[in-house]
Order: structure tokens, then sequence, then C-alpha cells
């Protein structure tokens, strides 16, 4: 349980990270490193806010059932969505899915969609759990989105509610959009908080996306961009 003391610091610090995320979020200065430092270690502390996570804190999420709610109704709208932006620009492609948990993309996706599907994650748990129930030709591998450097070029990239748990999200979408072949698409999911909407905004400032909306739902907003590497 956190001390009296604690809740009201952070209470108090409230302001100025919502000044660092409006303002400084991105910034290569000496000011923005330092304010994202502090951010950062008290939102890993209170345990709220979408951050960067270890590996342990990914298994025990996933083998104590916290994520299961993804195969709810409330999160079909989205994949409903990126599901079509694959049907209709990669349809029949090899897609890398980053960040995949234990593949529930996979499961929106007809038969005959992809040719290819690879999905990555940090969790071994979320892994196994993909392995056990992924069709024949889905590959599933145990590794650090934010260091994995693909081997080959992909019809389509999706980074689905993951760019926030980076330490460096821009360089990672980055580095993902160059692994697109000519003509590939990049899909991005991301649910809204103040941290997303500072790490879309650095996006739409480096590479403006074809496409970009809203979903709502009872549970909140999502906001979804389309990247192409051949704009259309």
């Amino acid at each position: 349980m956190k001390s009296l003391p604690d809740k009201i610091y952070r209470r108090l610090l409230r302001p100025l990270d919502a000044l660092y995320y409006r303002f400084f979020a991105g910034s290569d200065s000496a000011l923005s490193r330092r304010l994202a430092a502090g951010v950062l270690a008290r939102e890993q502390r209170s345990g709220r806010g979408d951050v960067p996570q270890s590996q342990a804190q990914w298994d025990e999420q996933y083998g104590g059932g916290e994520w299961d709610f993804l195969a709810q109704l409330s999160e079909l709208p989205r994949y409903a969505v990126i599901a079509g932006f694959l049907r209709g620009l990669a349809h029949g492609g090899a897609i890398l899915d980053v960040g995949c948990g234990e593949g529930i993309l996979l499961r929106h996706l007809d038969e005959g969609q992809w040719s290819r599907y690879l999905g990555i994650d940090l969790s071994t748990s979320a892994i196994d759990r993909g392995k056990a129930s992924a069709p024949q030709g889905a590959l599933f591998e145990v590794a650090d989105a934010e260091e994995f450097q693909p081997a080959e070029l992909f019809d389509a990239v999706v980074l689905n509610e993951c760019l926030y748990y980076f330490h460096q999200p821009v360089a990672a979408a980055r580095r993902y959009y160059q692994a697109l072949k000519p003509g590939g698409a990049m899909v991005l999911s991301i649910f809204s908080g103040r941290r997303s909407r500072a790490i879309v905004r650095q996006l739409e400032q480096e590479f403006p996306p074809q496409e970009a909306f809203e979903i709502r739902t009872l549970r909140g907003r999502w906001m979804i961009s389309l990247y192409l590497s051949n704009p259309r």
C-alpha cells in the first residue's frame, strides 16, 4: 500500500507530468530527458500508465489472466479495423505482428488472408499461449520488440497497443516502417492517454499517416493510423 506522503507527492507532481507530455515528450534536450526519467519512474512505481515493463512483469500478468479482457467484445472494433486494413492492403501477404501477446489479432484474420505470419512478444507466457492455438504456418517468437531487427521485409507490420511500452517508441516505429516491402502498410493502434497522445504527435511530426481516425467504445478511445511505404 502506498504511504500517504507518497500519494500526496505524486498528486502534487501530476501537473508537471502533464506539462512534460504536452510540451517536452520526444525532445532531445537535457531538460526533457531529465523530466522523462522522473515521469517514467513515478508511473512505474505507481503501476499507472502504459509504460515499459520487464519480461517478468509481463509473464506474471499473462499467467494471471490480466490480459484476458483483450478477447472481449469491447476490443472487437479496433481488431476489426486492423483486420480490414490488412485485408485490403496486404491480402495474402507476410505480416509482422509486433507485441502480439497471445496472437488475438490472428484470430480475426480470415483463412488465406496471410501467407506468412510472425508474432513477436517479450512475454514467454503469451507466446506459449499463441503457439498452442496457432494455425499451421503461423510463427510466434519471444523477442524484445525494442531491439528486434526483422531479417526480412513484410507486406504489413502491425503495432497494436505496444508503442507506449517502449522506451524509444518513435525510433521503434521508424525501424519497423523500414521493414515494409514497397507498397507495404504499417498499422498503428494505440489506446488514448497522455503518453500515447504524445507519441502520436511525435510520429505525425516525423512522417504523417496516410489515414488516421479514432474508435470510441464504452471502455475508452483508440487512435488508429495507417502508414504506407509508397503512399497511394
